[in-house]
């Protein structure tokens, strides 16, 4: 099973809408899409699936609603849930996460702390520069990543993420995402699709 896993350097940097732009291209699969949150709360149309005292894992059942698991089924996604951990639970949470996913033929996990506890074949990094709202692990992340996208000039990084994305493909995204970016033709050969 292909697992690519979508993260990014902070909230609001485009995660849903690359997640939903590889859902759109790759609608032949049969996708399952996962969004984590630190937050707990009760998602509208969604069914509980999985749950523990600090963590649960929901369904979404319907792709009316304006949430980001219903625009993973409007794209395309056979299959929507929403991993809600916080940080200390997140290990229990992922270890649930995997056997929820582990008879599933193609994956797409937007988050960026998934990567701590499951392997990826393939993880992209958003970065959007300035990159003033950098969370602490956002380095060793891009240093883990496969490929990076990013929204502005590099250079108006700060000078230790741009050590960190050396030697690693790099790919210019706006958003709205076109359907021809160049960075689909990676995620298309890792998945196993024509481009």
């Amino acid at each position: 099973m292909p697992l690519l896993v979508i993260g990014g350097q902070a909230s609001k940097v485009g995660k849903t809408s690359v997640v939903v732009a590889i859902l759109t291209r790759f609608r032949e699969f049969q996708w399952t899409a996962v969004k984590t949150t630190s937050h707990l709360h009760q998602p509208a149309h969604c069914e509980l699936v999985a749950l523990a005292d600090d963590w649960r894992i929901w369904k979404q059942i319907s792709a009316s609603s304006d949430n980001d698991t219903a625009r993973f089924l409007a794209a395309g996604a056979k299959t929507a849930l929403l991993l809600e951990a916080e940080d200390e639970a997140m290990p229990m949470a992922a270890a649930a996460l995997q056997r929820e996913i582990a008879t599933c033929t193609h994956v797409v996990i937007e988050s960026s702390r998934i990567v701590d506890f499951i392997q990826p074949d393939l993880f992209l990094m958003l970065l959007s520069a300035p990159g003033d709202q950098c969370k602490a692990s956002v380095k060793e992340r891009v240093q883990r990543a496969d490929i990076l996208l990013l929204q502005g000039a590099r250079t108006n990084l700060p000078p230790d993420l741009q050590a960190a994305m050396k030697h690693k493909p790099t790919f210019d995204f706006l958003i709205p995402i076109r359907e021809d970016e160049s960075w689909i033709n990676a995620v298309a050969a890792k998945i196993g699709a024509g481009s």
